[in-house]
């Protein structure tokens, strides 16, 4: 090498590591900004550390315990255990051996689920790292350090929203934005769980912080400090592809700000900045998720079939119109058109000159974020997916009221001080429903152990024979010493599965049969009890699974198996739902059910007067508003006394505990005939023994098939094991 090729090579170092230390420097005093604490913040932080730090602790020390409230905390801490044997930092290291597996997972296998984690767990592998090498046992230090990191990451986030609202358009449109984004069901139960969707929003909104910088200074190291960033925020839960576009924007003008500030200076043109991005975000994303260069191939097996997965609807069609549909239901009417309208309004703003660049980069960050799961997600619906979009809609909400009030203050300040009444007025509603769901959430997160899952394990206990073999759709919690040979599916099992599993017990869940998003499976299919369907529901329909008052113990239509028992909420838990249920408020002796009715006419001097209809629906809307409010306290009330007063109430899915003989065929017992649809799997009435023993591979569900496949048993692994189709 010349001497001239040594000083370009050296030159290119140096200039790569000064923007690195700039772009560190960019991140630090930006992030640090955006973390300033006044009353407002100490409030909803206390209130954030109050609702979540008390369930940290719940059902930590064991692995089976733990898959009884999430599926996913059993499969993410196993992978963050995982990363503490060699090939270090390799989530994948028990899936590609099994043996490996220490036995206080009570071989409890998981598997394909390494698209999740990145920076989630590189966070929580630097405390739990030396920890384990010191000796610390997995359980319970791993799930209470992942559910800190949950914890930690959702405050952090209502902070940075908080403080970018402020900076960027107001106090109020912080408030509003934290208010929204902290009525979130969804925000607030992924706070208290193993999930990486609250660091998610934390980096999203870094992001924004960071690209609203660069839009204004147009530096090479804020664009470096944002790429870093983005490629980071894409290993947490591959979201880079609803990130992408903000930065376009954002890229677009960071150019032209550093053109303004050149003065006839040469200024790194449009594709040079293009280039430095995307290798910053391929840093960003292969640093902490150095796993994706491993030889074992896990990160893209797995990202390739959840391709699979989910661009197809397996179970019933799902498009744009079910996810918008979905939240219009989980947010509400009115708060969803109003934080549309107000989306809407900052994204068209760049058409005049002057338009706010933070709140346009927000509004088109929100955006992305709804389109980008509505447009792909093909399998099922979450609403809470869009926490991010919920923030940041809240915060533009906030911004637009708090401009139309100004507005209203300098043309008519008598109306000023009723409009921002109204305004808080309409948040009740949305704060006292959120609240009772807040408290719901956290007395049965706390009271885990009253639940039907614990329930039907402790009557197990001392009625079944240990060692007895078991096999569940959902997770239950039976205790592994006593019942070593155990079998979760996590979704439909099938009558075929039954066979195979040589199973002396079954379990079936209400959370599986009753699921809103196999609704449509109840009602088609074939009930031929033979079907191999992944999806089928016959097995369900025909042990009468929807009999809403099942007589127990007793056979069922399948010979070979009977029904032992029915797990569910106690009578005086049923008798406090009814009571909670929505009563209305009694406007005439006539009316008994405000909440339905609809109030069109008025009664004057013996006349009846027809109100005009717009009137009629703010009346009906208004009551309807009122009696939710009223139910909505009453099962907060209950909520509490029940509490306080310890009651032995037990909440829960609804569990069938069946008995079954181990000398069932594949033959249907009780042929129906039945004539094959189109596209349908399935065997005709009266057909041979099957030889099927696994399901379909060539079903597009084999990604989910193969994501928790639990074999607690004493068999060889080269059996074939279950999966389950947990929504990631």
């Amino acid at each position: 090498m010349n001497a001239v090729s040594w000083t370009q090579s050296t030159g290119g170092a140096v200039k790569t590591l000064t923007i690195m230390r700039s772009a560190l420097a960019v991140t630090t005093h930006e992030i640090r900004a955006h973390l300033s604490m006044d009353r407002v913040v100490i409030m909803f932080a206390c209130l954030m550390v109050l609702f979540a730090a008390p369930l940290i602790p719940r059902a930590a020390h064991d692995p089976r315990m733990l898959a009884t409230l999430v599926v996913h905390e059993p499969i993410l801490t196993m992978a963050l255990d995982a990363m503490t044997v060699w090939p270090f930092g390799d989530p994948g290291n028990f899936f590609s051996d099994n043996g490996r597996l220490p036995d206080y997972w009570h071989n409890f296998k998981c598997g394909l689920f390494f698209y999740y984690g990145g920076a989630y767990l590189d966070i929580a592998f630097l405390f739990f790292g030396p920890l384990k090498w010191l000796g610390v046992p997995t359980f319970p230090a791993a799930p209470i350090i992942l559910r800190t990191v949950s914890l930690i990451a959702g405050l952090l986030s209502c902070i940075i929203l908080y403080n970018f609202g402020r900076k960027h358009s107001g106090k109020w449109a912080g408030i509003l934005g934290v208010f929204v984004l902290f009525t979130d069901s969804g925000f607030r139960f992924y706070t208290v769980i193993i999930h990486p969707d609250t660091l998610q929003l934390l980096m999203a909104l870094a992001v924004l912080v960071l690209a609203t910088r660069h839009s204004e200074d147009g530096d090479c190291a804020s664009l470096a400090a944002v790429g870093v960033l983005a490629g980071m925020f894409h290993g947490v839960k591959f979201g880079g592809p609803w990130i992408i576009p903000m930065l376009i924007p954002a890229l677009y003008w960071g150019w032209q700000a550093a053109s303004d500030k050149a003065q006839g200076t040469r200024v790194i043109g449009p594709a040079a900045r293009v280039f430095l991005i995307l290798t910053a975000f391929a840093a960003g994303f292969f640093l902490t998720t150095p796993y994706a260069l491993s030889p074992t191939n896990h990160y893209w097996i797995s990202m390739k079939q959840l391709h699979l997965e989910l661009s197809s609807s397996s179970v019933a069609p799902i498009n744009f119109r079910t996810w918008i549909g979905a939240v219009i239901e989980h947010r509400g009417v009115w708060p969803a058109t109003a934080m549309f309208i107000s989306v809407c309004v900052l994204l068209l703003s760049p058409l005049r000159r002057d338009c706010n660049k933070a709140l346009v980069l927000a509004a088109v960050l929100a955006t992305c974020n709804v389109m980008w799961y509505s447009l792909m997600g093909k399998l099922y619906v979450v609403p809470s997916y869009f926490i991010a979009a919920y923030g940041l809609a809240g915060l533009l909400l906030g911004h637009c009221i708090a401009r139309l009030l100004k507005v209203v203050a300098e043309h008519a300040a008598t109306f000023a001080k009723p409009a921002f009444c109204v305004v808080l007025l309409c948040c009740i509603p949305l704060g006292v429903k959120q609240l009772a769901l807040a408290v719901e959430l956290f007395l049965t997160q706390w009271n885990y152990e009253k639940s039907t899952h614990i329930r039907i394990g402790r009557w197990a206990s001392s009625r079944i024979p240990a060692g007895s073999s078991i096999l569940m759709d959902r997770s239950a919690y039976f205790d592994p010493s006593l019942f070593p040979n155990q079998r979760l599916i996590g979704e439909m099992v099938r009558y075929v599965d039954v066979v195979h599993a040589q199973c002396d017990y079954l379990v079936l869940s209400s959370a599986v049969y009753e699921a809103p998003h196999y609704a449509a499976l109840r009602n088609q299919g074939n009930d031929i009890l033979t079907d191999l369907n992944p999806f089928s529901m016959s097995l369900y329909k025909r042990l009468g699974c929807y009999d809403p008052n099942p007589s127990f113990p007793g056979p069922t239509t399948i010979p070979g198996i009977e029904l032992l028992h029915v797990f569910q909420q106690s009578d005086s838990e049923k008798e406090t739902a009814a009571d909670s249920a929505p009563h209305g408020i009694i406007l005439s002796a006539a009316s008994s059910d405000c909440s339905t009715r609809s109030y069109d006419g008025v009664t004057v001097q013996g006349e009846r007067k027809q109100l005009p209809a717009v009137v009629s629906a703010l009346a009906s809307r208004f009551v309807r508003e009122v009696s939710g409010i009223k139910a909505d306290m009453t099962s907060i009330v209950g909520l509490l006394r029940k509490f306080v007063a310890e009651e032995k109430t037990v909440w829960g899915p609804r569990l069938h505990l069946y008995k079954v003989d181990r000398k069932i065929s594949y033959h249907d017992p009780n042929p129906i005939q039945y004539e094959k649809a189109s596209g349908q799997i399935g065997v005709s009435a009266g057909s041979p023994a099957l030889s099927v023993k696994t399901r379909p591979l060539a079903h597009p569900s084999v990604f989910f098939t193969s994501l928790i496949q639990s074999a607690i048993t004493s068999r060889n692994d080269s059996e074939p094991r279950f999966g389950t189709n947990a929504q990631p």
